[in-house]
């Protein structure tokens, strides 16, 4: 008489059947951790290129607007200058630019990504008073000094 239970008989074909079992297990948690971990190494390098974008970005632009202040200021104060700066996308999206005066001729020029809300903020100095009138988002930019006037920095 053959005995089944647990105390007894054979039970191989269960055994192979849960070892199998097992396996995909851990395999599926093992593969599913790697996916989980490599997602947050990828969003980190976004986030970080999109940082290292916004902070090249704001400098060249506050390097042009510190260059119009230099124009501004060896100029006939009577005239008009312009100027217009193409500036790159980062990371593939848009950003808002904004201006302000943080004391004397010292501004802060702040980028903000339009998807992630990443921002960065870069210090300038311009003797000519500086502003954006309205939030400035697109790739071209615009420089404008009227005599007796500021500077704006616009959308083109």
């Amino acid at each position: 008489m053959a005995e089944f239970g647990f105390f007894g008989g054979t039970d191989r074909g269960v055994s192979s059947t849960v070892n199998y079992i097992q396996v995909l297990g851990i395999a599926t948690l093992l593969i599913s951790g790697l996916v989980f971990v490599a997602a947050d190494i990828v969003v980190d390098q976004h986030d970080r290129a999109t940082t290292e974008g916004l902070t090249v970005v704001g400098t060249q632009l506050a390097a042009e607007i510190e260059a119009t202040d230099v124009l501004v200021r060896s100029t006939d104060s009577a005239g008009t200058v312009e100027r217009t700066v193409d500036l790159p996308t980062v990371s593939g999206g848009r950003y808002a630019v904004s201006i302000t005066n943080t004391g004397g001729s010292t501004y802060d020029l702040t980028l903000t990504t339009s998807e992630s809300g990443h921002s960065v903020t870069v210090p300038f100095v311009s003797e000519t008073p500086v502003s954006a009138p309205t939030r400035v988002e697109g790739e071209t930019v615009r420089i404008t000094y009227t005599a007796g006037g500021s500077m704006e920095v616009h959308d083109d």
